[in-house]
């Protein structure tokens, strides 16, 4: 009973070889596959390097401020340094989000470079996780 069975299994392993064999890969197939890495290089060397307009602008660079919070500085006085750097528009709002958020003793002291359009929760993640 397994003999049958072993020989058929090696036979229809025999066939597959045999017509693996004769089909080979196709040519379209291999070179599809080569033409996709070569067709940018051709095209770059015919048409050349050509920027779009979005490309063209220059990229205004982020203008970011340099804020450093002393060692043991309160919720209140981080307050005072955003709002003399121009990075919050009120204090007091400032400091009620940090108590709201129960973060007001959790500043990290450091140098902090924060974006100048950076929002108030971004700069409040910022300065109580301590990434700079």
């Amino acid at each position: 009973m397994v003999r049958p069975f072993k020989y058929m299994l090696l036979g229809l392993g025999a066939v597959l070889i045999i017509v693996s064999c004769i089909t080979g890969t196709p040519k379209e197939t291999a070179d599809q596959s080569r033409d996709d890495f070569i067709k940018p290089v051709e095209q770059y060397n015919k048409t050349g390097f050509q920027p779009t307009a979005e490309a063209a602008e220059p990229i205004e660079a982020k203008k970011t401020i340099n804020l450093v919070i002393p060692e043991g500085a309160s919720g209140s006085k981080v307050a005072a340094l955003l709002f003399e750097k121009g990075l919050i528009d009120n204090e007091r709002d400032f400091e009620k989000r940090l108590m709201d958020l129960k973060l007001d003793r959790r500043i990290i002291y450091g140098v902090y470079n924060i974006p100048e359009e950076e929002d108030m929760d971004s700069i409040i993640e910022r300065i109580t996780k301590g990434s700079t």
